[in-house]
């Protein structure tokens, strides 16, 4: 089933590939034709093509889609699905509605942020003035009446929803996107865009339920997708060039079987997990730095909320722990695949190792190939050893004995100030390659 709209607001003959979930999820930065997707489906400025279902109605729920005689979003929605003409009527109806599905669930700050949204309505309307702050609520009811009548009438609906995360408190996005997913479960055509990644977690299952949006030169809008097959095909790639690259990093005689299982099987899965809460910034980001163990995650959070938290905004670098050189791959192989830039630093500390040292030639091999993707930095002997720390323990306690923000502040560490500008030279580096 596609999508094919031709001509709306700056839409030119974009096709958009529905995955057979029939759930999408719309990335983007602000202006990049979101919003106006939704609209040119729910406007009808579209062609469905190859699509073996009917859709009874289309719905759009959206901030900017209000009615001019009511003071809240989507409330001629509301009266569209209830069915009544009298505004008094309406709060009334909300909270029966409301109380039937949350008030035997004995949920008490569901039941709060019920009752501050309905006091919302009724300050709204005695004031004639339009608040948007009872949107998340409105849109439940919304969600969960489409749903009863999906139900009863055995039909199938779109449902377009334009960022679910709008004035929704975090208990308020999950029950907003569960009902989201019991619409698509009762097969309806599920399409959101959004910036959250609570939302993201909880609705993609595959890659190719998400499409990212960008402008063009001519300020056109571009749609991208994840290429799957050949992200595993470029990973596959990777590791059979040398057979100690799927070996027990401890034991390099022994081959890891997680590891080859895991490439044989299900690489999408993993990517899926790995990738799931961290959606935003490997889709929003120019570049990524990876690091492989707990002590790079604690000099992760160092840089981004102490020493230098503007070079996100600055040079719209983000920082992701892999957890391990030998998962490394996937992440800078995805990354790369999708159009991010990435910069790996890896500790490397065993000349004798033969794992160690065919991941060494194979991130250098991967490097020559790919100059204007990706960079590596290897640590010698190791993190700990690098920033000339002292003494190691256990990992468990690295972050809390090791690195805290005391030492990581202390001018005479000459390794941290050498890293970080290691590090900054390669994220200008990978952002010229970018313009």
């Amino acid at each position: 089933m596609k999508i094919f709209i031709e001509n709306y607001k700056n839409i030119r003959n974009v096709t958009l590939d529905v995955p057979e979930s029939k759930r999408m999820i719309l990335l983007g930065a602000n202006g990049t034709g979101k919003t106006n997707t939704l609209e040119a489906i729910y406007y009808e400025k579209c062609s469905f093509l190859d699509c073996e279902d009917e859709y009874a109605d289309r719905f759009l729920l959206s901030l900017d889609h209000k009615s001019m005689d009511y003071y809240y979003p989507n409330a001629d929605l509301i009266r569209e699905l209830f069915s009544f003409d009298d505004e008094k009527d309406l709060i009334s109806v909300l909270m029966e509605f409301l109380e039937k599905s949350y008030d035997k669930l004995k949920m008490p700050l569901m039941r709060k942020l019920i009752n501050d949204a309905l006091d919302a309505f009724r300050f709204a309307r005695i004031n004639k003035k339009f608040d948007p702050s009872p949107l998340a609520i409105t849109r439940l009811v919304i969600l969960n009446r489409i749903y009863e009548k999906a139900r009863q009438l055995n039909q199938k609906y779109i449902i377009l929803m334009d960022t679910p995360e709008l004035y929704a408190h975090p208990l308020l996005m999950e029950e907003i996107s569960t009902s989201l997913l019991k619409l698509e479960q009762a097969g309806c055509l599920v399409i959101v865009t959004t910036h959250n990644e609570q939302v993201i977690s909880r609705l993609f299952t595959r890659f190719n339920e998400i499409v990212r949006l960008s402008k063009n030169a001519e300020g056109f809008m571009e749609t991208m997708t994840v290429d799957m097959e050949k992200v595993e095909k470029d990973i596959i790639a990777f590791y059979e060039v040398d057979e100690y690259l799927t070996h027990n990093f401890s034991k390099s005689s022994r081959p890891d079987f997680g590891l080859v299982r895991l490439l044989e099987r299900d690489i999408e899965g993993y990517l899926i997990t790995a990738f799931r809460d961290r959606i935003i910034k490997a889709f929003f980001y120019n570049t990524i730095v990876l690091g492989e163990g707990a002590s790079e995650d604690v000099l992760f959070d160092y840089i981004e909320n102490k020493v230098h938290p503007s070079w996100a905004a600055e040079y719209r670098v983000g920082f992701m722990n892999c957890m391990g050189k030998s998962t490394m791959p996937l992440y800078f192989i995805f990354l790369n695949n999708i159009g991010v830039k990435t910069f790996v630093i890896y500790d490397y500390d065993n000349d004798n190792n033969p794992v160690h040292v065919a991941y060494r030639e194979a991130f250098n091999r991967y490097f020559h190939d790919h100059k204007d993707i990706f960079r590596c930095y290897y640590l010698k002997p190791d993190l700990e050893g690098f920033l000339n720390i002292g003494e190691r323990v256990e990992s468990i306690i690295k972050p809390v004995n090791i690195y805290n923000y005391t030492f990581m502040q202390d001018t005479r560490s000459k390794g941290i100030n050498r890293l970080l500008n290691v590090l900054k030279e390669n994220i200008i580096s990978l952002n010229k390659e970018t313009e």
